[in-house]
């Protein structure tokens, strides 16, 4: 498992998404975390937390920044977010079995009081195998 594989992944299931799309403002506003000077408003910066060294047995933290103009803008995204990426059952991905689980959001004060910035965090980690005889 490679963990840019579970972000290719997560992006291309959130610009499937036609009401995630409407709410962050079309497809392709799905970016690294500092690929702009400034965050684009609508839009959502990714960033990965893991240990190379472990990508294939351990979990990974991802983490997406979204911002909106106003708390329901806000909202949508993170709603759609959390029905597209909390998934309660294991998924097939390259030959293992992923588990991807909702763990936290916070707000994140912005300069811009018009802007809300809020983070999203979400465990997505490969299940252990049971062995078999």
């Amino acid at each position: 498992m490679r963990w840019h594989d579970v972000v290719t992944r997560v992006i291309a299931r959130l610009n499937a998404d036609a009401q995630f799309v409407a709410a962050n403002g079309g497809v392709g506003r799905v970016f690294l975390l500092g690929a702009n000077d400034a965050p684009l408003v609508p839009s959502v910066e990714y960033e990965v937390l893991s240990s190379p060294q472990l990508e294939n047995t351990e979990p990974v933290s991802l983490r997406l920044h979204n911002w909106a103009y106003g708390g329901t803008a806000a909202a949508a995204l993170e709603a759609r977010q959390r029905a597209l990426l909390d998934r309660p059952i294991a998924e097939e991905q390259d030959g293992l079995l992923m588990l991807w689980r909702y763990e936290d959001a916070r707000s994140v004060p912005d300069p811009d009081p018009h802007v809300v910035h809020r983070v999203i965090e979400f465990t997505i980690e490969p299940t252990r195998q049971p062995w078999t005889v």
